[in-house]
């Protein structure tokens, strides 16, 4: 189960303590109710920027978590360096670095002015540079045309931008290594990610994870996404009139290469794994497109999970 950092959790129920909880209740359903379409993409008020840190933003932070954790598991040693975060939100990709104790260099980008001043707040004593700029992410790659970064991460942000493909063109043509997108786990969500794998595929570079195939060998019907678990905080709790301090986060992602860097990669289960009498049904994403796999007990090394990488044993 991830949560957020202990200094990012004590900033934000500091800030979330500034507003009263029926006004954060109100502005999280102002958002809540938005959410997915073209009218998040508006200018929030201050208490809504608040109540999306407390409502959303450890549920970012655990896709976050969970992508960039798998991704160092599959390239042990990788030093990040030259991040570029566009549409950073309230910081959720930077608390990751700050969980992990990761110095970076560190580039934000943020349009709506009351998250870039909550994104302040919760990182001002992060232990790294950060560099955050106050604009649309189309208007600041026109701006610094030759700026160079290692990783590009567009976390949750693509799916509020009306020029997709436009702005994948230049986070890519920026990236000289790795760039990370995260979209939330729906079909408009996934629509993006492949949208992002064909343009990565048309620019050269090759797809590190979690698509095993080149093709995606889905129905139109389906989709491909992942889930993590996370914990509320009282705050947390509070604002959506939820019961339980835990919640599932579903999401989409893919991450590409600019080189030719390409790991080994196994059968990739993308969806939970059926259990049955003396054996385990799963779905998986293999180098020959979407295939079911129906393996006896004790066939399999240890316990699978929706997401990992299906190994038999020897």
């Amino acid at each position: 189960m991830y949560t957020l950092p202990e200094s990012v959790k004590s900033d934000l129920r500091k800030i979330a303590e500034e507003i009263d909880s029926a006004s954060l209740r109100k502005g999280y359903a102002s958002i809540s109710k938005a959410y997915g379409s073209s009218a998040f993409g508006k200018k929030m008020s201050r208490c809504e920027a608040v109540a999306y840190a407390v409502a959303r933003m450890p549920a970012t932070f655990g896709a976050i978590s969970y992508v960039i954790n798998r991704f160092r598991k599959k390239v042990p040693g990788f030093r990040f360096d030259k991040v570029l975060d566009a549409g950073s939100g309230t910081g959720a990709l930077a608390a990751f670095f700050i969980s992990e104790g990761i110095n970076v260099a560190y580039t934000a980008v943020e349009k709506d002015g009351n998250m870039a001043k909550v994104f302040t707040q919760l990182t001002k004593g992060c232990g790294f540079f950060v560099e955050l700029f106050e604009e649309d992410s189309g208007d600041f790659f026109d701006k610094f045309k030759d700026r160079k970064f290692g990783c590009s991460f567009l976390v949750y942000s693509l799916n509020e931008m009306k020029d997709k493909i436009g702005i994948l063109k230049k986070i890519f043509a920026a990236t000289e290594d790795f760039v990370f997108v995260i979209e939330p786990g729906t079909p408009e969500g996934f629509k993006n990610i492949l949208s992002a794998k064909k343009l990565a595929n048309s620019e050269g570079c090759s797809v590190v994870a979690p698509c095993v195939s080149e093709n995606c060998g889905l129905r139109e019907d389906d989709w491909c996404h992942f889930c993590v678990r996370i914990s509320r905080s009282e705050d947390h709790v509070r604002i959506k009139n939820a019961s339980l301090f835990r919640e599932d986060e579903k999401f989409s992602y893919i991450i590409t290469a600019r080189n030719s860097f390409k790991p080994v990669c196994g059968d990739r289960i993308i969806k939970r794994p059926m259990k049955r009498s003396g054996h385990i049904i799963f779905d998986v994403c293999s180098e020959n497109g979407i295939k079911r796999k129906v393996l006896a007990n004790g066939t399999v090394k240890g316990k699978y999970l929706w997401g990992d990488e299906l190994e038999r044993k020897q």
